[in-house]
C-alpha cells in the first residue's frame, strides 16, 4: 500500500508528463502482479461503487478523535478535501507496517459489499489501524468512491508500452472493456508474446477528435476533408463476434441492454465486424436528433418499458468501420473505410442505423455558414475527418477535428463559492443560479479559471457579501450577475433544477445588470421541449 500511495501522490502532483510515465514504469516493474493489477484498475478511472458516505467516516473519526463541530469545519476549510481531513485527524500512528494493496482490497474493501453499515464501520476502523496518514487518505477515497487520479488513460497506456515494449495500440486494446484486476490479467497485459485473443472480444481504442483551436485555413484544402454535423449522443462501438453482439461505450461500459434497437442491428451484421458511431435519441418523423436530454432521461431509467422505447427512440449514427469479417481495416484511408461502411450499413436494411450526411460546401467560408446553424440543428458544430487518414486513437494526429458551434449564453447570478483546496485562501467552484418561482435555483458550478484580476474582484465581492458559512462554502447575497457561456443543457435528476449546464464558463461580469434581469429556469428548459 505504501508503494501505491506514493505513486498516487506523485500522479496527483504537478509534475511533467514524462516524469509521471517514468514513475509508472518503475512501479509496474517492481510491484507484484496482484498489486499492479489493482493499481491499474483504480488509476484507469475504474472504481468500486461507494461503500460508505463521508458523513459516516466523519462520525467514525469523531469517535476516535472528538472535536467540536466548529473545529472540524475549520480543519476541513483549511485542507479542502474530506478524505485528507479525516486521515489527518485520525489519532493513528504516523508510520505503519506495509500491507500489500491487493490484501487491503480483498480483506477489507470487497467484503464490505455484503455487510451492513455497522459491520462496514468495524472493517474501516480495523483498516485504519494498519495504515499511516497518507495511506488512510487514499483508503478513504477508495471507500467513498472519490479516488480520481490526475492522469489520462493514454498516459497509462504509454507507461505499459514503455515497460513492456508492446505497441501502445495493443496495450490500449488489452486495457479496453471489462476486466478483472487479477494477476492473470496483469500477466496477459504485460506479456509481449501472449497469444490470448481475449482482448479481441472488446472494442478497439476509440479515435478521439480534437477541437479546432486554429484557423481552418491551416487545415489545407477544404476538399481533403469529409465534413458532417457533430451531434451529441453516446459514443459507442458495435461489436459482432462469435454470434453475439456487444455495444461498448467510449468509457468501457457495456450498454447493449440499454439500447436493444442498436443491439438488433448486430444480429444482421456478419461475424467479426466492428462499427464506430454515436447513439442518438432520434426523431424519425423529422429525421433529426432529439435534444441530448432525451437520451440522458432514457439512460437514467432502470427498466426500459415499451412506452419508453416508443417515446425516446434511438439510432446509431455510424462514423466508421474498424473490422470487416475479421479483417482489421483501421489502416485504410478514411475515404475507403467510409465506402466499406456505406455498403455494410446498406446490407443491414435497418432504419436504426445510418451514416451522417456529408455537407456540401466548396470552401471553409461556406462551411462557416453551416456552423452558425449548429444550435438550430441540435448540433455541437461540425465534424471534420481527413480523407487520407487511418483510424488512430492518438488524438494528437489531428485526423478528426471538431469545429464547435457558437456556445449558448445565459445571464445568471452568483449564489455561493468554496475556498480553494490545499490551503488556498481564494474562492473557487462558483455556483450560479437563475430565477424559478420567485427565488434562485442553482444550474451551474464553475471552477475558477478566470484571469487573476477578475478572480480577485469576485473574491472581494464574496467576502463583502457573505450571508452564511458552511465549512469551506460561502453563501452570498444574490447580487453579482455574470454572462455564462455553455455547450448545452444536461438533464439531471440529481439537481434540484432538473438540469445543469454543460461546460459552463464565465464570459464576463455584468456590473450594471441587476439580478432581476437574470434568466429563468423556464427559458433554459425551452430547448429541451423543441
Amino acid at each position: 500500500m505504501k508503494q501505491f500511495t506514493a505513486l498516487y501522490l506523485l500522479m496527483d502532483s504537478k509534475i511533467e508528463t514524462a516524469d509521471k510515465v517514468a514513475a509508472l514504469v518503475r512501479y509496474l516493474s517492481s510491484a507484484t502482479a496482484a498489486d499492479a493489477a489493482w493499481a491499474l484498475y483504480f488509476l484507469s478511472g475504474r472504481k468500486i461503487a461507494r461503500l460508505v458516505s463521508s458523513k459516516t467516516l466523519k462520525k467514525l473519526t469523531n469517535e476516535l478523535a472528538p472535536l467540536p463541530a466548529w473545529l472540524f469545519d475549520t480543519c476541513y476549510d483549511a485542507v479542502g478535501d474530506m478524505a485528507e481531513t479525516l486521515s489527518l485527524l485520525h489519532p493513528g500512528k504516523l508510520d505503519s507496517d506495509d500491507i500489500p494493496l491487493h490484501k487491503l482490497i480483498t480483506m477489507y474493501l470487497l467484503p464490505m459489499r455484503a455487510l451492513k453499515e455497522a459491520e462496514r464501520c468495524a472493517l474501516i476502523t480495523e483498516a485504519w489501524a494498519c495504515l499511516d496518514a497518507d495511506e488512510r487518505m487514499v483508503w478513504n477515497k477508495l471507500v467513498m468512491g472519490t479516488f480520481r487520479p490526475r492522469l489520462s488513460r493514454t498516459l497509462l497506456e504509454q507507461a505499459v508500452a514503455k515497460a513492456t515494449g508492446i505497441p501502445q495500440t495493443v496495450v490500449a486494446q488489452r486495457m479496453a472493456g471489462e476486466w478483472e484486476p487479477d494477476p492473470e490479467w496483469f500477466t496477459h497485459l504485460m506479456s509481449p508474446n501472449d497469444a490470448n485473443q481475449r482482448a479481441h472480444t472488446y472494442p478497439y481504442p476509440f479515435c478521439i477528435a480534437q477541437v479546432i483551436e486554429i484557423s481552418t485555413e491551416s487545415l489545407g484544402d477544404r476538399n481533403d476533408w469529409f465534413v458532417e454535423w457533430k451531434w451529441e449522443g453516446v459514443r459507442a462501438q458495435l461489436v459482432r463476434r462469435a454470434g453475439e453482439t456487444h455495444l461498448w461505450s467510449q468509457f468501457d461500459e457495456l450498454i447493449t441492454c440499454q439500447f436493444p434497437e442498436i443491439a438488433a442491428i448486430g444480429e444482421i451484421l456478419p461475424d467479426d465486424t466492428i462499427l464506430d458511431g454515436e447513439v442518438l435519441a432520434w426523431d424519425y418523423q423529422a429525421q433529426r436528433p432529439l435534444p441530448h436530454g432525451y437520451l440522458q432521461s432514457r439512460s437514467e431509467k432502470k427498466n426500459l418499458t415499451r412506452q419508453t422505447l416508443k417515446q425516446i427512440p434511438v439510432l446509431l449514427m455510424a462514423y466508421d468501420i474498424l473490422e470487416v469479417e475479421g479483417k482489421d481495416v483501421r489502416s485504410l484511408p478514411h475515404s475507403q473505410r467510409r465506402s466499406i461502411l456505406q455498403e455494410t450499413v446498406a446490407q443491414t436494411a435497418s432504419n436504426a442505423i445510418c451514416l451522417p450526411p456529408v455537407l456540401d460546401a466548396e470552401s471553409w467560408e461556406e462551411l462557416a455558414k453551416y456552423r452558425e446553424l449548429g444550435n438550430e440543428k441540435h448540433s455541437e458544430g461540425l465534424m471534420l475527418r481527413l480523407s487520407t487518414s487511418s483510424y488512430d486513437h492518438n488524438s494528437e494526429t489531428g485526423s478528426w477535428r471538431i469545429w464547435k458551434a457558437a456556445p449558448h449564453r445565459v445571464m445568471a447570478v452568483l449564489l455561493s463559492a468554496r475556498v480553494g483546496s490545499s490551503g488556498s485562501v481564494q474562492f473557487s467552484d462558483y455556483s450560479f443560479g437563475v430565477w424559478h418561482e420567485g427565488a434562485f435555483i442553482p444550474v451551474a458550478t464553475i471552477g475558477s479559471d478566470l484571469c487573476q484580476e477578475m478572480a480577485q474582484e469576485i473574491d472581494q465581492f464574496i467576502r463583502k457579501h457573505t450571508k452564511e458559512r458552511f465549512g469551506p462554502a460561502r453563501i452570498v447575497e444574490p447580487l453579482l450577475v455574470c454572462e455564462l457561456v455553455y455547450e448545452g443543457i444536461q438533464v439531471s435528476s440529481r439537481h434540484k433544477a432538473g438540469l445543469t449546464l454543460r461546460s459552463p464558463r464565465i464570459a464576463r461580469w455584468l456590473h450594471d445588470t441587476p439580478a432581476a434581469e437574470a434568466a429563468t429556469l423556464a427559458s433554459l428548459r425551452l430547448p429541451l421541449a423543441m
